[in-house]
């Protein structure tokens, strides 16, 4: 269980073993991205959001009660400060550079993020489905995991994440076509 392994690094963490960090981050970094990108919807200022978030998280870490599940501490904490991100800049829009490069020049975007299925799978599908396909497909949570989590029955999320994944499948395979 995730949960279980974070703790023993989260202790470390607390005890001043600042390496620990790097554990707790690997096996967080893609819930926390995908939580915040979900609010966002742009790549940069999640990554912004992103370092803000683990910065919080590190300096409260002691505010964090052990046992409790730590993805979805630190998950609200990201969403959280996403939204305020919202509300700070609220105002500005946003410009993709690939699309008229004659006037941007070249633009590349160098993460590991492939959010292409994500943003389809959010379009697609109704919110309780893309937050069980969230937890399970990307945090790597079990389903009886997110069943506890989402206070539901472990057959309703089997149900619900295998229909989100017919879903999305059909709609990526129209959009092929």
């Amino acid at each position: 269980m995730i949960d279980q392994s974070l703790d023993r690094y989260i202790i470390k963490l607390k005890n001043g073993d600042s390496n620990a960090f790097n554990y707790i981050y690997d096996k967080t970094n893609k819930a926390v991205f995908f939580a915040i990108y979900n609010v966002l919807k742009d790549r940069e200022k999640t990554k912004d959001v992103m370092q803000e978030t683990y910065l919080t998280a590190y300096n409260k870490i002691d505010m964090y009660n052990l046992g409790t599940n730590f993805i979805a501490w630190i998950v609200v904490m990201g969403k959280r400060l996403a939204l305020n991100e919202l509300k700070k800049y609220g105002k500005e829009f946003n410009v993709d550079f690939s699309e008229n490069e004659s006037l941007y020049g070249e633009y590349s975007m160098q993460d590991n993020y492939d959010t292409s299925t994500l943003d389809t799978a959010r379009k697609v599908l109704k919110p309780d489905e893309y937050e069980i396909l969230v937890y399970c497909a990307i945090s790597g949570y079990k389903r009886r995991e997110v069943a506890k989590i989402m206070n539901i029955p472990i057959g309703t999320v089997t149900w619900k994440y295998n229909n989100a994944i017919k879903r999305i499948k059909e709609e990526l395979t129209e959009k092929e076509v």
